[in-house]
């Protein structure tokens, strides 16, 4: 039983301690689709394929998100259909 509540308290400390970057980065995502961001993105990324890579790379780095935050973010915009490798760059 005592592990069970270590397990439990664990679990909860965790959750609190990311779920503040994970509603930041649905907050992101939501604010892309709400203002249609990423079309735009998608035409921006595709007019500048070369400049394109190295942006997202340096948004990416400076970014205060964990990778928990910026799934959401990465989601919305693989839906819109903004081009693979500025994403996975950033």
């Amino acid at each position: 039983m005592n592990d069970l509540l270590y397990v439990l308290e664990f679990v909860f400390n965790a959750v609190r301690s990311i779920g503040v970057f994970f509603i930041i980065g649905i907050s992101i995502a939501s604010l892309i689709k709400t203002f249609k961001l990423d079309a735009h993105l998608k035409k921006v990324f595709e007019a500048r394929k070369e400049s394109s890579i190295p942006i997202a790379a340096v948004t990416g780095t400076v970014s205060p998100l964990c990778s928990c935050g910026v799934i959401p973010a990465i989601a919305a915009l693989l839906v819109a259909g903004v081009p693979l490798a500025p994403i996975m760059a950033f």
